[in-house]
């Protein structure tokens, strides 16, 4: 993720030059400019926390380990961002959707997606298997 946004410098297709122009943004808040006016220390102690709580989520949950790891990169470089500028540069708009986002966005998106489905896909095999069980058991009885 740091070598497509190194790349991404290295074109100039962000830049301080270019903030401010067509799709160009420096967003000091949060998601979708929430809390653009509070102080950016603050808002970095929360992506911080928030961070803490996905490692120990990654710890505690094997199962899960690969999409936290991809939510994981897209916060930690979102908070790189945050730290260096002050606020995170967001640079691609895409047609027919009101905002516009960067890479550690995608990251986020993408992997809370993932994650939904995983958890969906993991808790209908137990839900199926329990059933399995269950008439495992009921034909055990009848012996």
């Amino acid at each position: 993720m740091l070598i497509v946004y190194i790349a991404a410098l290295g074109l100039g297709i962000v830049n301080r030059a270019n903030i401010g122009r067509q799709g160009v943004i420096f967003n000091r808040g949060m998601a979708f400019g929430l809390l653009a006016y509070a102080p950016s220390w603050s808002l970095a102690v929360v992506s911080a926390l928030a961070m803490a709580a996905l490692v120990a989520a990654w710890w505690r949950w094997r199962e899960y380990q690969t999409v936290l790891a991809i939510i994981f990169a897209g916060a930690l470089a979102n908070w790189t961002e945050r730290l260096l500028w002050g606020g995170i540069v967001d640079f691609w708009r895409v047609p027919g959707y009101p905002f516009v986002f960067n890479l550690g966005d995608i990251a986020i998106r993408l992997g809370m997606i993932a994650l939904v489905i995983q958890y969906w896909l993991l808790t209908r095999s137990v839900r199926t298997r329990s059933k399995g069980l269950a008439e495992v058991g009921r034909e055990f009885k009848r012996r």
